[in-house]
């Protein structure tokens, strides 16, 4: 999906430095910078709701011991 979110922009990178520099360039999602940013992002966010989704488990284990 992020892949696909950032697709075009890679296109317009691509034709842009295929316009300056005279050739068809190729530039690979992995050497872009803002998909790099984007993956790290998502990556991160992800995390986050594990981590989330983790505590939620772990109190509810807590207050069935508890109780």
């Amino acid at each position: 999906a992020l892949l696909q979110q950032i697709e075009p922009q890679l296109r317009e990178k691509r034709a842009a430095l295929a316009e300056k520099l005279g050739t068809e360039v190729e530039i690979s999602p992995e050497e872009d910078p803002d998909f790099r940013k984007a993956l790290k992002k998502a990556n991160q966010d992800l995390l986050n709701q594990y981590e989330q989704v983790l505590q939620e488990i772990r109190n509810e284990i807590r207050s069935k011991l508890l109780s």
